[in-house]
């Protein structure tokens, strides 16, 4: 049995991108540092004002064109918002003052493999040298023109490096089956595809929709269905599958990879970025995905991933922009029509969001996802009346709910919860920590609920203090756990854990309560009352609101077990 898809493992780059944004030895101290243009630059980008951040940066660059400071800023910049037209003038210019510029090398050789210019390429490759771009690239770069030239046996030659690096094999071997596929010779390059599919790790599922396309396209249709199905059984959500065997029954012959160098070396490109990221190099992650897309415009697994990276300030208009592009009736087009959703709920514009999965579920009533994920929008609004029906009606459409459905189980418990519905929270809630008994979330939701109805006391601590083994730093977790000890008279081990859960999470409302309440039990009183005064300044809840007003004038109830306060 093949082994599903594994991360991409041992691509690193050690000196990647050690250059790009920062400053070179080269550069020309002119700028004023007051200089108004530059710092309303530097603010726009802070803020994620991209033109108004673009507008100031081309001022700065009017005034000062020799900066290399600036250039280089300016020239970052413009590639990770995507705004090419200008980076590469920016590039130019950078090679022109500075004719050993490595990171602006990147983007013309780029620019260059598009157009097929072979030697204007392997002039900036040279240049690009030191920063791990021309160890991948360069290579599949040339070995691509040399491909589209029908010299096959000198393209192997060109990224023959690859070979010996374990971290590059993958690429080696992936690349040279496509070339094969494009050059006719299909029997070298079906065995190529059987042997990438037998790999024991298959580090992209690329070969296995080429080698579908492949099948198809020489009217072994039946074979390539079989293919996707086989791998259908070890990820039945993948959405590549699915589309992939929508097509082959509506009898459409796919395009391949193999067709476009473009499309080929983007994929490459992008997979380097993914990677990047899964090491926390964010910012380089971006970059490559950039650079895939400036190969291929239409890729619309880089425009989803972009879209992901970019999705959290400063910068939701370019996450919004990317999931944008990816093609509505593509495998990935609901995908991103409810990112754009969950990006515009998670900068304060949730009912666009949730207008937006309205008006695609007016054409698509039946799509599980997008019932759940409008669902999720009110429930994230505390809207919970008003969630539960979309949960309820995609559960009716789902009819069996199984592992995959854990999280819904537990948002549509969560629904249920906050409508007092306890029976059926509670099940949705078992149910889900069935499936995932290890989540923090859930053990600590369905261990608090229980504490603070007063059921299942040790059971729900213990889970609580299991969810806080896994998540130490988490405020709310803490909380559920101090305030678990004050129900159960451990008024100074609640101090100690419902401390360090406001420092955590200074501006909840609920845990500055709970911890004026443990406060009072031990006899610090003063403390308490600032504690309860402050939660009143952070907007609580009115039921919250009307308990903390109380308490401030009486303080708490004498008898603990007398919960005229909780």
């Amino acid at each position: 049995m093949l082994k599903w898809f594994q991360p991409l493992k041992a691509l690193a780059f050690a000196a990647l991108f050690l250059t790009l944004g920062g400053a070179t030895d080269k550069v020309v101290e002119n700028l004023n540092p007051s200089s108004s243009d530059y710092l309303t630059a530097i603010y726009a980008r802070q803020i994620g004002d991209v033109e108004r951040a673009t507008v100031n940066y081309m001022r700065v660059l009017e005034n000062d064109p020799e900066n290399l400071k600036v250039l280089e800023e300016a020239f970052t910049y413009f590639i990770y918002v995507g705004d090419f037209d200008r980076a590469l003038k920016l590039a130019r210019r950078l090679q022109t003052l500075d004719g050993e510029h490595s990171s602006s090398a990147m983007l013309l050789s780029l620019h260059a493999f598009k157009r097929g210019k072979t030697r204007e390429m392997e002039r900036h490759l040279a240049m690009a040298r030191g920063l791990g771009f021309d160890l991948l690239a360069g290579p599949l770069m040339r070995a691509w023109l040399l491909a589209e030239d029908k010299k096959t046996e000198k393209a192997f030659e060109a990224m023959a490096a690859l070979k010996d690096n374990p971290g590059f094999e993958p690429f080696y071997a992936e690349h040279a089956a496509f070339m094969l596929d494009q050059a006719g010779k299909f029997d070298e390059a079906e065995a190529a595809y059987l042997a990438l599919l037998a790999r024991p790790e298959i580090t992209s599922l690329q070969p296995l929709f080429a080698y579908g396309a492949f099948l198809q396209r020489r009217d072994r249709g039946q074979e390539a269905e079989e293919l996707y199905k086989q791998f259908q059984t070890n990820s039945p959500t993948n959405l590549q599958l699915r589309d992939a065997l929508a097509r082959y029954e509506a009898g459409e012959k796919p395009a391949s990879i193999v067709d476009d160098p473009n499309k080929a070396l983007a994929m490459a490109l992008l997979r380097t970025g993914v990677q990047l990221t899964r090491e926390q190099a964010f910012f380089p992650g971006v970059i490559y995905a950039r650079f895939a897309l400036f190969l291929d415009k239409d890729f619309d697994e880089g425009l989803l991933f972009l879209g992901n990276m970019l999705s959290t300030e400063p910068y939701p208009g370019l996450a919004l922009e990317a999931y944008s592009k990816v093609n509505a009736k593509g495998p990935f087009g609901e995908t991103a029509l409810l990112r754009r959703a969950m990006v515009l709920n998670f900068h304060n514009r949730g009912e666009e969001g949730i207008s937006l999965i309205k008006e695609y579920l007016e054409e698509n009533s039946e799509s599980f996802d997008g019932l759940v994920a409008i669902g999720d929008l009110y429930r994230s609004g505390e809207k919970y009346a008003e969630a539960l029906p979309f949960y309820e009606q995609a559960a009716l459409l789902k009819g069996s709910l199984g592992e995959e459905d854990w999280f819904f189980l537990f948002t549509r418990g969560i629904a249920y919860e906050r409508l007092d519905m306890w029976e059926k929270a509670e099940a949705d809630f078992l149910k889900a920590l069935e499936y995932q008994p290890e989540d923090p979330d859930i053990l600590n939701y369905l261990g608090y609920s229980w504490i603070d109805r007063g059921e299942n006391l040790e059971t729900g601590r213990a889970m609580i203090e299991k969810a806080v083994a896994k998540r130490p730093d988490n405020g709310f977790i803490l909380d559920s756990l101090g305030w678990a000890q004050y129900l159960m008279g451990e008024y100074e081990e609640a101090v100690e854990n419902l401390e360090r859960a406001v420092s955590l999470e200074p501006g909840d409302p609920i845990l500055n309560d709970h911890l004026g309440d443990a406060y009072w039990r031990v006899g610090r009183e003063r403390e308490a009352r600032f504690q309860w005064n402050h939660a009143l300044r952070l907007e609580p809840e009115q039921d919250v609101l009307d308990k903390l007003k109380s308490k401030m004038i009486s303080g708490l109830n004498p008898d603990p077990d007398q919960k005229d306060n909780l």
